[in-house]
């Protein structure tokens, strides 16, 4: 299960890379994409995306951020009010969310 913030991070490395030929973007760049004015925030959530087994980042490299497990962007995703994150469709809601 993502946050927001995780499934944008998500998103733009892979939007980038495929931009780039497989060149990962910097710490920098993706914090500035995503509106935060410090590194920090975003390496926070390349620490929460690595945690869960999305990334793998090498330690002082710059730009070394491999993708283990992609975030589809044509997936379904529902948010939760319980957990208050994004969460995969399964099932019923699946079929139902998809156009025909």
């Amino acid at each position: 299960m993502l946050t927001h913030q995780q499934r944008a991070t998500m998103l733009f490395i892979e939007a980038y890379q495929e931009r780039t030929g497989g060149v990962s973007p910097s710490v920098r760049e993706i914090a500035t994409h995503l509106g935060h004015r410090s590194k920090c925030s975003a390496h926070r959530l390349l620490m929460g995306l690595e945690e869960r087994g999305l990334i793998r980042c090498m330690p002082s490299r710059a730009r070394a951020i491999t993708v283990v497990a992609p975030v589809s962007r044509w997936a379904c995703y529902r948010f939760s009010e319980n957990r208050k994150a994004l969460e995969p469709m399964q099932g019923e809601a699946l079929v139902q969310a998809q156009p025909p």
